[in-house]
């Protein structure tokens, strides 16, 4: 039973370096724009893109080697210890007896510990997940496709006399973080002062009473590419959870 306890708390060990990592994964390797962008991620294809997979588990060893090294090797020593107790050659100034509870005291404690920690990282990275918020959208109504969606099969677009070409760039992992901080951006320094001219200068999405680029304002799933530019072409958030959207996507 004991021998049980211990392989249990190493593997609420392993799940604890797990977590951890996970958490320092996500919030400074991986832009995480919500749940939403994780289940996209994990059902279509990313065939042609790095191997996130791949990166993460290669980092989790890089990172945690010498934890886990010197966690496995004080979990091995704590099997050798209560084998070499229970087999009475284990010689100490406190009682065998005595020995033996404390022994026991300290693995139900050092469970109890871990299991705690094991359940603080994992609520801590489900509130940064936003994965509530992600469960309270599913159940949330709307009338926006309702009101204003237009069946491309049934519109008849008009254009003009005399018509004009539309130039529509998007740009990878660009946003106005990249301005210094003067401008509303993340930097001491301006690494874009030629898009932060071009946008001062011309139509921006910030409020006008605002002279930084504060950019417009992003609702749920419309923050990371593939959600942006959904939401930017076709005015609405791509909504993950649909499974029949979800196999057909590269068909629409």
């Amino acid at each position: 039973m004991w021998i049980a306890l211990i392989i249990a708390i190493y593997l609420l060990f392993i799940v604890l370096n797990i977590l951890s990592y996970a958490q320092y994964y996500l919030s400074t390797k991986l832009s995480v724009g919500g749940f939403a962008q994780i289940l996209y991620t994990m059902q279509n294809s990313m065939s042609g893109s790095e191997n996130t997979v791949l990166d993460a588990v290669k980092g989790f060893f890089e990172h945690n080697w010498l934890l886990l090294l010197l966690g496995t090797l004080v979990f091995g020593g704590m099997i050798w210890l209560y084998l070499m107790d229970k087999k009475g050659k284990i010689q100490t100034k406190i009682e065998p007896m005595k020995f033996t509870k404390i022994l026991k005291r300290v693995l139900i404690g050092l469970a109890c510990f871990t299991l705690l920690f094991d359940v603080f990282l994992g609520v801590k990275i489900y509130d940064s997940l936003g994965i509530k918020e992600y469960n309270e959208s599913l159940n949330k109504e709307s009338d926006l496709y309702d009101k204003y969606y237009a069946d491309a099969r049934k519109t008849n677009i008009e254009f003009p006399e005399k018509k004009r070409n539309l130039i529509y760039i998007i740009c990878e992992s660009m946003e106005s973080t990249y301005t210094d901080k003067k401008n509303g951006g993340g930097f001491q320094q301006n690494l874009i002062p030629e898009l932060t001219a071009l946008a001062q200068e011309n139509t921006d999405f910030t409020s006008q009473e605002d002279s930084q680029l504060n950019g417009g304002y992003t609702p749920g799933n419309t923050t990371w590419t593939i959600a942006g530019i959904a939401a930017q072409s076709m005015g609405v958030p791509l909504n993950i959870g649909n499974n029949d959207y979800n196999r057909n996507f590269f068909l629409q």
